[in-house]
């Protein structure tokens, strides 16, 4: 029988996480992209509101992931239960490693994420606020998904096979993470708003499998 350790099962819960955080936070950007110019009125306002505060939700969630990361690695290699976390150098061992790397270069990214959430102006007047918005958060949509690359099968390739990486990660976290706002856009949003949006994310699911298909050749 397989033995399986209290550590592998929360680096396992710490991926998993890691990972929701960018799905949901990619899908709901691709569901912020199809709303910006196709829905106004009251429906709208209060859309975009769930979807300001789910964005916020899942940058936490990532940022949480990333400050656990260091010390549950440290304990992992340890094996020595919660003094092993704190201990201070199995610790620098880890931020020395790529791991450590990789949790500076996604934390900060995290972190300006959650500031660029924040100040996701709703209101249709400041348009050239909302796109100057959208267009800091898919860069940094994509450098979260490209901080996976730093280490797994992905860490030895080089820069071109991990851009490609990058948008195929995309590719499927925009997929898989829009699937909850269109649920909730069902619960607030018209019959024929949710039709609207139905329809235009077909379209984009066209491009998104696209991608995902051209990535993963």
């Amino acid at each position: 029988m397989i033995q399986v350790s209290e550590w592998s099962v929360l680096l396992l819960l710490l991926k998993l996480a890691s990972y929701s955080a960018l799905a949901a936070l990619a899908g709901t950007f691709l569901i912020r992209f199809i709303i910006a110019s196709n829905l106004s009125g009251h429906h709208f306002i209060s859309f975009s509101q769930y979807l300001k505060r789910w964005q916020i939700q899942c940058v936490a969630l990532g940022f949480i992931a990333v400050i656990l990361q260091v010390p549950i690695e440290a304990g992992a290699i340890a094996e020595s239960g919660v003094a092993g976390m704190l201990d201070p150098f199995m610790q620098e061992i880890v931020w020395q490693s790529v791991i450590g790397e990789q949790a500076l270069f996604r934390g900060a990214a995290l972190f300006v994420a959650m500031i660029v959430a924040l100040n996701w102006r709703i209101n249709i007047k400041h348009r050239f606020a909302v796109v100057i918005n959208n267009t800091v958060m898919l860069v940094l949509l994509i450098s979260i998904a490209y901080s996976f690359t730093f280490t797994g099968h992905s860490a030895n390739e080089n820069g071109l096979v991990k851009s490609i990486l990058t948008f195929h990660l995309l590719a499927i976290a925009s997929w898989v993470g829009s699937l909850w706002p269109l649920y909730k856009s069902c619960t607030i949003l018209s019959v024929h708003e949710v039709k609207k949006v139905m329809h235009l994310f077909g379209h984009l699911a066209i491009i998104v499998v696209f991608v995902l298909l051209i990535s993963g050749l």
